[in-house]
């Protein structure tokens, strides 16, 4: 009898560590999950931001190409070939 007390005092303690070696990792698993999260969150985030930065790097030079051909259409000769000093001015840097 006392042997089945004790095997079952074992039994019980063996039962109690493994719940805490479960709820241990667990709660690993759950704070290694939230950082996952977090950074592909932050990625995400750079993507969204990158995207918004050419559209607009694209739109601004959109802007300057047609500014440059309005301005290069009001030269006087638009249809001779070769470049004026006038045409070299209006080119970007």
């Amino acid at each position: 009898m006392a042997v089945g007390k004790v095997s079952d005092l074992i039994d019980d303690r063996v039962a109690s560590v493994k719940a805490e070696r479960d709820s241990f990792w667990k709660g690993k698993i759950a704070e290694a999950n939230a950082a996952k999260q977090e950074a592909v969150a932050a990625q995400y985030r750079a993507v969204i931001l990158a995207g918004q930065q050419i559209r607009a790097a694209e739109n601004a030079a959109q802007i300057e190409i047609e500014q440059m051909e309005k301005a290069n259409a009001a030269l006087p000769g638009g249809g001779a070939c070769g470049l004026s000093p006038e045409r070299v001015r209006i080119l970007p840097y």
